[in-house]
């Protein structure tokens, strides 16, 4: 697909707000029974079950719920890290978490984030990340909320970056700026979509935010 130097904001806009209507039509059972079904297949997939620290995502009310995966991971001893925002920084961070009561907190966006109890997890030592957004396209390009963290936070990791999406959040092709960064896969309820032949994410290309 094409690189475009500059994507103007009005069409990032709308496309966030198709996205959001489309995620919004989704009936409440329906989402539960979907994200049940990408749980399910996240404890099919070799790449994940192999994978040693996980980077996972606290789900916004739109998006597909892995916690009761993040929750098993736990259970089972494997190491599951979240982000935690650090105001000094104006950044996120990827901080391991154990399970233990008093860990977790609402953060600054009114996320689910550990405490500063959590010890940081350096980026390269992340083997997968879980990437949620608002909208994925066929390539590996991801639509994200407008602040440009996952993209910053792609740029850095050297493991695989899969994204978790429902059917109703993907499309043909999404625009590219300079700026952004793909994804290796892609898991929905229904398939797996992978774009990278090197499965670690260290080929990935600019792509769709």
């Amino acid at each position: 697909m094409p690189q475009e130097a500059d994507i103007s904001e009005p069409v990032k806009v709308a496309l966030r707000t198709r996205f959001k209507r489309k995620l919004s039509a989704i009936e409440p059972a329906h989402k539960t029974e979907l994200s049940a079904q990408i749980r399910g297949r996240l404890r099919e997939f070799n790449f994940v079950r192999e994978a040693g620290c996980v980077l996972c995502y606290s789900p916004l009310a739109d998006e597909p719920d892995i916690w009761p995966w993040v929750e098993d991971r736990l259970v089972e001893g494997r190491r599951v890290a979240l982000l935690r925002f650090e105001p000094t920084m104006e950044e996120y961070v990827a901080v391991e978490v154990r399970g233990r009561d008093g860990e977790m907190g609402i953060g600054r966006f009114g996320v689910r984030e550990p405490s500063a109890s959590c010890p940081v997890v350096q980026w390269n030592q992340l083997d997968l990340v879980l990437v949620p957004g608002l909208g994925f396209d066929l390539s590996g390009g991801r639509l994200g909320r407008g602040r440009g963290f996952y993209d910053r936070l792609l740029a850095r990791v050297v493991g695989t970056a899969c994204g978790v999406a429902f059917e109703e959040q993907l499309c043909a092709e999404l625009p590219c700026e300079a700026h952004d960064v793909g994804l290796d896969c892609l898991v929905t309820p229904e398939r797996l979509l992978s774009f990278s032949s090197s499965g670690g994410g260290r080929n990935r290309t600019a792509r769709g935010d």
